[in-house]
């Protein structure tokens, strides 16, 4: 007859054994999971939310060399950062774009943030500067600047981190996800074109999107988008101006620099761009108008003119480092890096 500590040993080892098998079932189901996401196209990606913005946010400050990318998709998914810290290994390079989103009020907060230096590498367009559109990003700016904690912040760049190793952590890939997907299509998901990494820069793989649908969605998007509004006028235009050149003067007085870049766009819709927002009357007068501006039109060089863009707004993966390449070079020539 078993004594009972025998007994109380033989239940204890059976409990172990027990959630051993649990575990070891849990992490080849995953495993398995991994690898057939792996087999089928799909590619690690994270989510951006306002604690992960914080934390990079925060690390701008009080640091001459850092560069600040911000902007909306474009320039999120234009410039291969991993190609900028390569060849500017003394800078540190700082992803803020917000995807849908244009900046005007990102860059305003750094105007306004005296521990703030660097250099600000911004995508722009005129139609950023209408009214309507000024306080886009202001919702990140103000969670950083009331709401944001270095706990939560830190927890979202660690979490960012680890997801950003595993394709089933895949924000679009949950049970949810994948349910539903199974009940309105029966199939299993199709890779995604688009994927965000750890420092929330993004790529675009168009290879594994239908690039036509997808085009004329982004040309029919961005029609409705421009007869939305009433375009502004020289007047409010000269206004808003006069405000980004404050913004920009208070960067520059604390030894900081901003650079405003046009990235492309092609086909219809730089047709629709010219059309509502012509360059001669946006641009150039911008140019003209505020002083020791650091502006760059892909249209004025032949090589950031070059790309052809699938869905005729952004780059592809496969053209990123060279029009990044290409940037930094420009850069140097106006002496913005050395």
């Amino acid at each position: 007859m078993p004594s009972s500590i025998s007994n109380s040993n033989y239940k204890k080892n059976n409990w172990w054994l027990s959630w051993l098998l649990v575990v070891s079932l849990l992490l080849l189901s995953i495993g398995s999971y991994e690898y057939i996401l792996t087999k089928n196209g799909f590619k690690p990606s994270i989510e951006l939310n306002k604690d992960l913005w914080s934390w990079n946010r925060k690390t701008i400050q009080n640091n001459p060399d850092v560069i600040a990318l911000i902007g909306a998709s474009r320039i999120q998914l234009g410039l291969d950062t991993t190609t900028l810290r390569k060849r500017l290994p003394d800078k540190d390079v700082v992803a803020l774009a917000i995807n849908g989103q244009y900046p005007m009020a990102t860059l305003k907060s750094l105007a306004e943030d005296e521990t703030f230096n660097g250099l600000v590498i911004m995508s722009f367009m005129a139609q950023m500067l209408e009214p309507q559109y000024i306080e886009m990003q202001s919702e990140y700016n103000q969670y950083y600047a009331h709401q944001s904690s270095l706990y939560l912040s830190f927890d979202a760049k660690l979490t960012a981190m680890f997801k950003s190793k595993f394709r089933f952590l895949h924000p679009l890939l949950g049970f949810y996800d994948v349910v539903n997907n199974f009940s309105t299509k029966k199939a299993f998901p199709e890779p995604f074109y688009t994927s965000v990494h750890a420092d929330t820069s993004a790529v675009g793989d168009y290879s594994l999107v239908d690039v036509e649908p997808l085009k004329q969605h982004f040309i029919e998007d961005k029609k409705r988008n421009y007869q939305e509004y009433k375009i502004m006028n020289k007047t409010t235009w000269l206004v808003q101006l006069d405000k980004l050149a404050h913004d920009i003067r208070a960067i520059q007085t604390r030894g900081g620099e901003v650079v405003l870049v046009r990235f492309p766009t092609d086909d219809e819709h730089w047709l629709l761009d010219q059309a509502y927002y012509p360059r001669a009357q946006f641009w150039d007068v911008m140019v003209d108008t505020i002083p020791l501006i650091h502006a760059i039109h892909f249209k004025d060089d032949d090589v950031l003119n070059s790309f052809e863009l699938p869905d005729s707004s952004h780059l592809d993966q496969t053209d990123t480092m060279a029009f990044t390449l290409r940037l930094i070079a420009m850069l140097k020539d106006i002496q913005l890096i050395e």
